[in-house]
Parts: C-alpha cells; sequence; structure tokens
C-alpha cells in the first residue's frame, strides 16, 4: 500500500447541510412548482416532519399532490433544473461561524466535498458565503449511483495524512468509510445518523475541537 508523502492534517467537510443549511431550497422549489398548478401544499413545518418521520426523499413528498405520471416528470425535471438556480439558492443559510472556519484553516488543509450538478454554481455560491478563500480543493461531484466522494476521499488519503471526513448523511460515512478515513457525522441534516456514529450537533461543534 503506498504510504502519505506529506504529513498534513486535512480536514474534509461537506458543504449541504454541513456548512449550509438547504432545507427551506429544497421546500420553496417544490412549493413554486406547485404554485404554477395553483395546488397548496404543506407548510414548511409540516413538510420536515412528513419527510422525517416517513424517510421520504422530496420526490415521495411531492407525489402526494400529483394526480398522474406527466405531473411527476414535469416535477422531476423543474426540481432538477432549478434546485441550483440563483433564484433558490438565495434561501440557503449558513451553518457554520466563518471566523472559526478560518481561524481552523490556519493549522489545517481544508478540502470542500460535495454533491452539485452544477460546478460553477456551487464555486459562486461559496464565494458570495465568504468560504472559498479558506478552501485549498474544492470537489463539487455530480450525483452518481455509486458514491463519487469515496474516490476522492481516497485520493486524499494517498496524499495527506491524517484525512477526517465531516458530513450529515449515512453516504457520507459510507464513502469515509469505503476509503478508510475517519468520520464525524453533524445532527444539523435531515435525517438523523446511527447511533454508532460519532456526532456532533453541527459543524462548529466540531471545529471548536481543532482550535
Amino acid at each position: 500500500m503506498k504510504k502519505p508523502f506529506l504529513m498534513n492534517p486535512t480536514i474534509v467537510l461537506d458543504f449541504d447541510d454541513t456548512l449550509i443549511d438547504t432545507k427551506q431550497r429544497q421546500y420553496q422549489v417544490i412549493k413554486t412548482f406547485f404554485n404554477s398548478y395553483q395546488i397548496e401544499i404543506s407548510d414548511f413545518e409540516n413538510y420536515l416532519k412528513y419527510r422525517i418521520l416517513n424517510k421520504a426523499s422530496n420526490t415521495d413528498f411531492a407525489s402526494q399532490y400529483l394526480n398522474n405520471e406527466i405531473q411527476l416528470e414535469d416535477y422531476k425535471n423543474y426540481f432538477k433544473t432549478r434546485i441550483e438556480s440563483d433564484d433558490f439558492l438565495k434561501y440557503d443559510q449558513l451553518i457554520v461561524e466563518v471566523e472559526l472556519l478560518k481561524k481552523i484553516s490556519l493549522n489545517y488543509k481544508l478540502v470542500l466535498l460535495s454533491l452539485r450538478t452544477h460546478y460553477n454554481q456551487g464555486e459562486k455560491q461559496l464565494s458570495q458565503l465568504g468560504l472559498k478563500e479558506y478552501f485549498s480543493e474544492i470537489y463539487f461531484l455530480k450525483h452518481h449511483e455509486i458514491n463519487p466522494k469515496t474516490d476522492i476521499l481516497i485520493n486524499l488519503k494517498q496524499k495527506f495524512y491524517p484525512v477526517t471526513f465531516i458530513g450529515d448523511t449515512i453516504s457520507d460515512y459510507e464513502a469515509a468509510n469505503k476509503s478508510e478515513v475517519d468520520f464525524y457525522g453533524v445532527n444539523t441534516g435531515l435525517f438523523s445518523l446511527s447511533n454508532n456514529i460519532n456526532t456532533f450537533e453541527d459543524i462548529n461543534q466540531y471545529l471548536i475541537t481543532k482550535l
């Protein structure tokens, strides 16, 4: 096995629902779609409750209000093309404290690793939020049946040591597990992580331990 050639403590951070809260954005895309059909849907709080209680996807939630396959396809296309548009990215809210991230970046190599369809939109949002300058590497990867984060983590592990990945989903944990890097979860995602996963309430609580 190839040994790491650079002893450089590296923290890899997920973006959506780890550094920023995207739940309102997701809801607003769905709500705007149904407004065009003059269909009233649940309010934001009940949207969250439905998804959490039923472990439901956005499509599962939207399907309650759809009457046929044509509407379903229209919804899927609308969501896919609009979810990363400026009109809806504006609903995202920072979770991470920027000054805290800045302090951590002085002693750790920070890498952003997130799933997005449009790299340029992700990078622009990162800049607008005042976060981009603190990351030495940025990866926005397209969604795929096989989690593309795994290969990036493996490559990082071969270059730097130690590598720790922080994320909010079970798929983040699985990517870290397959690549054999340390993982810590944050409880700012929609769905709870397993009890056997070490978690923090949010990313700030984790970063404070690195000061």
